[in-house]
């Protein structure tokens, strides 16, 4: 990536990923998890947005287009996802997902932004992207008959797909803070009565403190969304930047290895060596 601007900070927005999707991964209420994330989200960066951003815009019909769409798309996003983690092993669902988004990321950029990164990139992105599915247990052919069992891995990574390519016409007219906060109040608009009906039935002495743990995961996971967004604005390429996100799995896994004591298996360290040799490419 000739500007390494983009490069370092899609790095950070990666490991602020990593980070709350473990916890994530931990909460027995995902979708009231998830709800209270982006809601919390919205009340950190609504100031940010008014006082730094809002006033450098001209309305217009056209800069609501976009942000709308991805209004509907996180929320379906955001939906698979709870179902996702629910009924599928998150150590099948998150690379499965996530891997198959990032192939229709990348060609999205390709053939309809008309993107032309180098071939040592495109060759540091397919690293990436077998590091990712390396990291997953069982075979290849085991994780496809899943696909066809359960659908909602695949309903994520076409919405990652989506919101991806939507966000990233959005920031060619939007502030990114601007666009992240369009997306959030949306997602909670649609989604309150589902997710909050979940959070009616944690018991009633587990809820506050399951709100105040949502507060740190909100300001995590905004944080993370708005620089990957910011990335973009600046003229990070969707067919580049998609694809070093997911170095989030990498990070995932070390997280998983320190935090929740999970085994290091040799086929991870392999993984993991993939990730990183597509990092160094994609960076040359």
């Amino acid at each position: 990536m000739s500007d390494q601007l983009p490069f370092w900070i899609v790095l950070l927005s990666a490991l602020l990923h990593a980070i709350w999707n473990l916890q994530a991964k931990k909460t027995l209420y995902k979708g009231a998890f998830l709800w209270c994330i982006t809601a919390w989200g919205c009340f950190f960066i609504f100031p940010l947005v008014v006082f730094y951003e809002w006033s450098r815009i001209s309305w217009t019909p056209m800069h609501w287009l976009f942000p709308l769409l991805s209004v509907f798309s996180h929320a379906t996003y955001t939906f698979c996802l709870a179902e996702s983690y629910r009924r599928v092993p998150f150590s099948i669902a998150y690379p499965v997902s996530r891997g198959l988004a990032q192939v229709f990321i990348v060609l999205a950029g390709l053939l309809i932004f008309q993107e032309r990164p180098g071939s040592w990139a495109l060759v540091g992105v397919g690293l990436i992207l077998i590091g990712i599915q390396a990291t997953a247990p069982g075979a290849f052919k085991d994780r496809l008959g899943l696909l066809l069992h359960s659908p909602w891995p695949l309903m994520v990574a076409v919405c990652i797909c989506f919101y991806t390519s939507i966000d990233h016409q959005s920031v060619k007219v939007l502030p990114p803070m601007t666009v992240c906060l369009i997306a959030n109040v949306g997602q909670c608009a649609i989604l309150a009565r589902p997710q909050l009906r979940e959070f009616a039935s944690i018991p009633a002495a587990e809820r506050w403190p399951f709100v105040r743990q949502t507060i740190l995961w909100g300001a995590v996971s905004t944080a993370g969304y708005s620089l990957f967004l910011y990335a973009q604005h600046i003229g990070g390429l969707i067919s580049l930047v998609g694809p070093l996100r997911e170095t989030s799995v990498l990070m995932g896994m070390i997280l998983s290895f320190f935090v929740l004591k999970e085994g290091f298996q040799w086929r991870k360290i392999v993984a993991a060596g993939l990730i990183v040799g597509g990092i160094f490419l994609i960076d040359s």
